[in-house]
């Protein structure tokens, strides 16, 4: 991709009440549903592009890479498909059996 280095996004869930004890928030991300459980129930981003400041167009990024802070609770799976690009699931319930 000519001209850009890199492209940054993220998401965060944020709870105030009960935080102050350690407790995890119940705040869902996305649809609520891991992206293992796949196209009818978790959350995705299809189709991703960035824009390119040299020339003014929409290109796919040549690669995606992930940080998941709290896997246990929030998760991300990258997919890559034929010629439609790079999509991703994402999301989590929040606390549950594994985000205690």
């Amino acid at each position: 991709m000519d001209g850009v280095d890199g492209a940054q996004y993220g998401g965060e869930v944020f709870e105030s009440i009960g935080r102050s004890e350690g407790h995890t928030t119940t705040t869902e991300m996305g649809s609520g549903h891991f992206p293992g459980e796949g196209d009818n129930k978790a959350a995705r981003f299809i189709n991703v592009e960035v824009g390119n400041p040299s020339t003014y167009a929409y290109e796919r990024p040549e690669k995606i890479g992930t940080f998941i802070m709290s896997p246990g609770c929030y998760d991300l799976q990258t997919l890559e498909i034929d010629q439609s690009g790079e999509y991703f699931f994402y999301g989590g319930p929040g606390k549950s059996q594994t985000c205690p």
